[in-house]
């Protein structure tokens, strides 16, 4: 909704999709991630820029010690990193703050750049302690933003409105107020 272009492009290509008969309704997963990589893309810039865990995803070193960054760490040692500080590293993400699907987007990149970006990507984790539920989350958004994006408009009743986060262990956040209207000329199949 802060990024109207973006939204625009967003719908686009959902109906330019439904036109050509590519989506069932509901929207599946699998229809989603093969004909809709700009909502893909704007659903892990979403995550990237607020991720849900708010704190440090903390491990403990084993009792060998380990280098990390150069650096010798003591066994036993408990070291961690923010999913917040991951996401807006700028080596990583040029411009971290600014909202930019486009940079998922394969050939929006060079390959490597791309595959250090999946590698910081650190929404849910990583490792054996990865979140549980990743999958399943996904799957949710995969299917529930374009089917609202089919149904609905979504517009900020005041522009420069900002998302209110309460920091905590999980980051909940207290949207702006919006005006949601059913679009009359969705597609459906």
């Amino acid at each position: 909704m802060k990024y109207p272009p973006k939204m625009q492009k967003a719908v686009h290509e959902i109906d330019a999709a439904a036109t050509a008969g590519k989506l069932s309704e509901p929207v599946a997963d699998r229809e989603s991630r093969q004909h809709l990589p700009y909502i893909n893309a704007v659903i892990k810039e979403a995550l990237r820029l607020h991720p849900a865990v708010g704190m440090m995803l903390e491990r403990l070193v084993p009792a060998g010690g380990a280098t990390i960054c150069g650096k010798h760490i003591s066994g036993g040692t408990i070291v961690g990193i923010n999913p917040w500080a991951v996401h807006y590293d700028p080596d990583v993400f040029p411009e971290p703050e600014k909202f930019e699907p486009e940079r998922w987007l394969k050939g929006s990149m060079n390959e490597a750049h791309l595959a250090a970006m999946e590698r910081s990507f650190f929404a849910f984790g990583a490792g054996s302690r990865i979140c549980m539920g990743r999958n399943l989350s996904m799957i949710e958004m995969r299917k529930i933003v374009p089917e609202l994006l089919r149904r609905f408009t979504f517009q900020l009743e005041s522009a420069d409105a900002e998302w209110e986060v309460h920091t905590a262990w999980f980051t909940p956040q207290k949207m702006p107020m919006c005006t949601v209207k059913r679009r009359l000329n969705a597609i459906y199949r």
